[in-house]
């Protein structure tokens, strides 16, 4: 019966000490003001912040990476984030948008429209230490008149 608990407690310990990492991540995309967002406009800049106190390794400002992701435009970009002070587990970053081109834009998150119907417009996927954080966001175009259309 002993046994039994040690064994159970000992499980429990492995359990929470594997799972501690994983708490207390977040992925959030960011407008240029630092607002939360879920829509960005063609060819602007894309703002990402992670919140991992576990990240924070150092006395100085750490640096983690996000993984970036197009839907449509099939690109894939590593964006460093750097911590917005000593010690406070915040990491922020940011890429260029761009239209997908001929030829491959490095450091540029390469986006794509869907011309024919059913008409449509990329989705930009966030990922974080191997999915333990994620987002999304969609994009639109701004019209000629500086309103925001999907």
């Amino acid at each position: 019966m002993l046994r039994h608990r040690w064994t159970a407690l000992v499980g429990l310990w492995l359990f929470c000490a594997l799972s501690s990492h994983a708490l207390g991540q977040t992925l959030a995309f960011l407008d240029e003001n630092g607002a939360p967002t879920s829509t960005y406009v063609e060819k602007t800049r894309v703002y990402v912040q992670v919140t991992d106190p576990a990240a924070n390794v150092s006395p100085d400002k750490d640096m983690i990476e996000v993984r970036l992701s197009t839907a449509l435009g099939g690109d894939v970009e590593l964006v460093t984030l750097t911590e917005t002070g000593a010690a406070t587990g915040i990491f922020r970053g940011d890429v260029a948008l761009g239209q997908k081109a001929g030829a491959l834009q490095l450091g540029v998150l390469e986006t794509d429209v869907v011309h024919a119907p059913p008409y449509g417009r990329d989705t930009i996927s966030a990922d974080y230490d191997n999915g333990a954080a994620t987002a999304t966001a969609s994009l639109v175009r701004r019209s000629s008149s500086g309103w925001w259309r999907r």
